[in-house]
């Protein structure tokens, strides 16, 4: 409620493995750049699979590419996925079916 008073319209959030057709990862990947340079933030969830993934290196490397290297880290914050509990949690609640 404080938000939508604040900003006077609901809170918008992307996931990107919801958002980007997993079984068409490719296309998904085209338009990735605008969806990261249209947000404000950057909430990287880093597990221990995340350096593995093209879409999570992709990101990054156009959260990185497109403005200054502080304004960058600004945006970014990131949370490191310590057990693989935690992670299979979030693949759980993540995971279209």
């Amino acid at each position: 409620e404080n938000f939508i008073f604040k900003h006077r319209r609901e809170p918008t959030f992307w996931l990107d493995k919801v958002c980007i057709d997993q079984a068409r990862i490719q296309d998904g990947l085209k338009a990735l750049p605008v969806n990261v340079m249209a947000s404000k933030q950057m909430l990287i969830l880093c597990g221990s699979t995340y350096a593995a993934r093209l879409w999570c290196a992709w990101e990054l490397f156009t959260l990185f590419s497109f403005q200054g290297f502080q304004q960058a880290l600004a945006r970014a914050e990131l949370v490191p996925l310590l057990d693989a509990a935690t992670e299979k949690r979030i693949e759980k609640i993540t995971t279209v079916k």
